[in-house]
């Protein structure tokens, strides 16, 4: 039975309409991204996720194994570093649909690293070297091409080259994550990009299902 004089309430309460605003947030993106609407209630949320995750599957085609994935990152793999200073490369030629698909990958390889330390955190920071520059390079290639934003990206800008200073690694890294993805929800930076958003960079979907 709910208790408002219960201490605990008001962090219950805060939880559970976290929840319930992250599911419109969620069911908005979906259907903005999938130019579809959804029908109401748990039905439309599972249809949303069932889409979204069929996203995510696309932009990592082709598919890398858990295993190998871990192995990957536990033995140090070149691959790794290759793919960071490729997306680099990529992204400061102005090949933003490269630099994605080079982030996206990196994120697998990052996660592992996070999780497990296999490689004491090695494959992260590769990820979050290349997320940084794509990042700075996107929020750049806007400000010069989409004026009327000037005001919101010039504080996007600020937020990327204050975060090594006032964020731990990991919370940069998840707001650099959101900042680029946003970007290629927009489809400021093109269809292409616009083809490898991942929505689970968004942290109403990190609520809703669970994943990152």
């Amino acid at each position: 039975m709910i208790n408002p004089d219960n201490p605990n309430f008001d962090r219950r309460f805060d939880r559970a309409m976290s929840k319930i605003n992250a599911h419109d947030k969620f069911i908005e993106i979906a259907s903005n991204f999938r130019e579809v609407s959804y029908p109401p209630g748990q039905a439309g949320l599972q249809l949303a996720i069932n889409d979204m995750f069929a996203q995510r599957n696309a932009i990592n085609i082709p598919a890398i194994e858990p295993y190998s994935i871990y192995s990957m990152v536990a033995h140090r793999d070149p691959l790794i570093r290759n793919t960071s200073v490729r997306t680099i490369s990529a992204v400061s030629e102005g090949d933003y649909a490269t630099a994605f698909v080079g982030t996206n990958r990196l994120h697998l390889f990052a996660k592992a690293s996070q999780k497990d330390l296999l490689d004491s955190g090695e494959a992260f920071l590769y990820a979050l070297d290349a997320q940084r520059t794509v990042a700075d390079k996107t929020t750049d290639y806007l400000l010069a091409t989409q004026p009327h934003l000037s005001e919101p990206l010039h504080e996007i800008k600020e937020a990327i080259t204050r975060g090594p200073y006032i964020y731990n690694r990991d919370k940069e890294y998840k707001i650099l994550r959101q900042i680029t993805h946003d970007f290629a929800y927009s489809g400021a930076l093109g269809s292409d990009v616009r083809n490898l958003f991942d929505p689970f960079a968004f942290q109403s979907t990190q609520i809703v299902t669970g994943y990152e």
